[in-house]
């Protein structure tokens, strides 16, 4: 890919705007908020921001990346869409996905690809190895997943690999515009998108086949592409992020369900080549019951003794830790609130770079070094 055909000027947000690399720190999270507290949130188009924090609580944001809302790299996303803005980190690079669309823009996930006022779906890459000030990597689609959400994409090879409703699991090349290559139509309204292992893997909360679905390798054409279902998490169940180790035998879901037991983080592990439900840790952040239990987003630090998970919010107002201890309760115990989102504002998802002995990382533009989280 040619980073010059994308070259702009990007900023950073610390406090006050700056215009050159922002650091993550190694052992930092970022999440992605939508909003930036100005209106209360609606179906309109609004401000997006990827913002980093270490992990002590009630912090103040380390930065806070804004994601242009106007020129060539413009995005913007629903204010009320609670299933948009999943995160993902892979070969170097983090995903997200939204609309070409002005702020303000109005039922922003309800608007048409195609016709008299389109707007394209569109799915962003930040290189964590770069400079912001080249800009990001950037592609549209003008016909996939129109009329309804984008939600994630996950980036593979300088291409992106996307999510949402009506259409399947699309394919966007950096610079790309058109359909996009559908690669999977299996199921057609899907939630988190991820690369593990070098497969691609996606998980549906739609009819009641859901979980998480598996396709082999990276296709890139349209057509036999067929997606199976790794982990059936249940025809009641809402499952949104997940993370699997590079052993393919233990898997971590978030279930946005409010129900105690079921919603919250779940824990899958695979015992004699079956998968098998362990147990779900509580994401209700208060632990009295006051909280609602459910999330949609997480992200797993494996590096440790005992996983670190983190996760948002059914609401939106928190991102939480935990520390899978090995039982439901030793858990639940562990749990710890880090951010609570400003007024106007909500969290989406969390992501956290991957453990590759870095100890400065940068946010920017699609090229860099190949790595799996």
């Amino acid at each position: 890919m040619n980073r010059s055909l994308f070259a702009t000027a990007v900023t950073f947000t610390v406090g006050t705007t700056i215009a050159h690399a922002a650091i993550v720190t190694g052992g930092n999270f970022v999440v992605s908020q939508v909003g930036d507290g100005s209106a209360a949130l609606t179906s309109a188009a609004t401000a997006v921001f990827i913002k980093e924090f270490t992990t002590t609580p009630a912090s103040p944001a380390v930065q806070s990346v804004a994601v242009p809302t106007s020129g060539a790299f413009r995005q913007t996303n629903s204010g009320s869409a609670t299933s948009e803005l999943q995160l993902s980190l892979n070969d170097g690079f983090l995903g997200l996905s939204g609309y070409d669309a002005a702020p303000g823009t109005l039922s922003v996930a309800g608007t048409s690809t195609s016709g008299g006022s389109p707007v394209l779906r569109r799915a962003i890459a930040y290189d964590i190895t770069a400079d912001l000030v080249t800009g990001p990597a950037i592609g549209g689609t003008t016909t996939s997943f129109t009329g309804n959400n984008i939600r994630a994409a996950t980036p593979v090879n300088g291409s992106l690999y996307t999510g949402g409703a009506a259409t399947g699991i699309v394919l966007i090349t950096n610079g790309g515009s058109g359909t996009g290559t559908i690669v999977s139509t299996t199921t057609t309204n899907n939630r988190a998108v991820e690369n593990f292992n070098d497969n691609i893997y996606y998980s549906t909360g739609s009819g009641t086949s859901r979980g998480v679905y598996e396709i082999t390798g990276e296709p890139t054409t349209t057509g036999a592409n067929t997606a199976t279902l790794l982990i059936s998490t249940g025809a009641t169940s809402s499952p949104y992020a997940f993370w699997l180790n590079a052993a393919s035998d233990l898997a971590y879901i978030a279930d946005d369900r409010t129900t105690a037991g079921t919603g919250g983080i779940q824990k899958w592990r695979k015992i004699a080549g079956v998968w098998t439900f362990d147990y779900a840790i509580t994401t209700d952040y208060d632990l009295a019951g006051t909280a609602t239990t459910g999330t949609r987003g997480i992200a797993v630090d494996s590096t440790g003794t005992n996983p670190l998970l983190y996760f948002i919010s059914l609401d939106g107002t928190r991102v939480g830790s935990v520390t899978d201890t090995g039982t439901a309760a030793g858990s639940d115990a562990t749990l710890s609130v880090l951010q609570t989102a400003p007024t106007n504002t909500l969290f989406r998802d969390v992501a956290i770079p991957e453990p590759a002995g870095l100890s400065l990382l940068a946010l920017a533009g699609l090229m860099g070094l190949r790595r799996r989280r």
